[in-house]
């Protein structure tokens, strides 16, 4: 009798041993890809389930599809334009989803770089393109004129959009972090991770993203 209950007992600590390691393992995960354990509103957008992207949890990440990383300052009211729905991968091109007919609304906006902390710019004005019509959070969150901004970017380079040159955010609303307060940065995001610097200096952002290009820079080298 008193071997069944040292057995019960023990079969009774693995599992809760295994229990709490899966939990803290889903706790870690969720930090991580965390989707967000706060109420910050981001745009509605139906793509995000269609289209395949890695989820970002940290600059680092958001580095990895960046083609420049630029502060500076919005100086136009976005413009609407229509674009081709884009493919949604793994739907065969005759899919609904991919009916090449189909456009999409996009908002198109001046942005004035006045400093580049990672890649390369040839122009002082840049032309920011967003998912969704203007003055509008469908799609993704629109930048406005008059903010000042960090922007993580790609640049669209295919010769045949007619947005060739123009710079999407790498991650909707995630590539872009509003620094018109000096003294209170604000994430569009609603990621924990991007958005450790919520309510804290812009300054003090600033010296976290040069510190991720850094450490890509050093990567790299090795």
């Amino acid at each position: 009798m008193q071997k069944k209950i040292l057995i019960g007992i023990a079969i009774a600590i693995v599992c809760f041993g295994g229990f709490f390691a899966y939990s803290k393992y889903d706790a870690q995960q969720q930090y991580r890809y965390n989707i967000s354990t706060n109420d910050k509103s981001v745009g509605q957008n139906a793509l995000r389930e269609w289209m395949s992207f890695a989820p970002v949890a940290s600059f680092d990440d958001l580095l990895d599809y960046a083609d420049i990383v630029v502060e500076g300052e919005v100086i136009s009211e976005g413009v609407p334009a229509y674009d081709g729905y884009p493919k949604v991968q793994g739907a065969p091109d005759d899919h609904e989803l991919n009916r090449k007919e189909r456009d999409v609304a996009v908002t198109l906006t001046q942005f004035r770089v006045n400093k580049v902390l990672f890649g390369e710019v040839d122009t002082e004005i840049i032309t920011v393109y967003q998912f969704g019509p203007p003055n509008t959070d469908m799609g993704e969150i629109k930048i406005k004129q008059g903010q000042k901004l960090i922007c993580f970017l790609r640049k669209v380079e295919d010769e045949e959009s007619p947005f060739k040159e123009t710079y999407p955010s790498v991650s909707w609303e995630n590539g872009f972090y509003d620094i018109s307060n000096e003294n209170s940065a604000m994430a569009f995001s609603n990621v924990n991770g991007l958005c450790r610097f919520d309510h804290k200096p812009a300054s003090a952002l600033s010296k976290e993203i040069e510190n991720a290009v850094k450490r890509r820079e050093k990567a790299f080298k090795e």
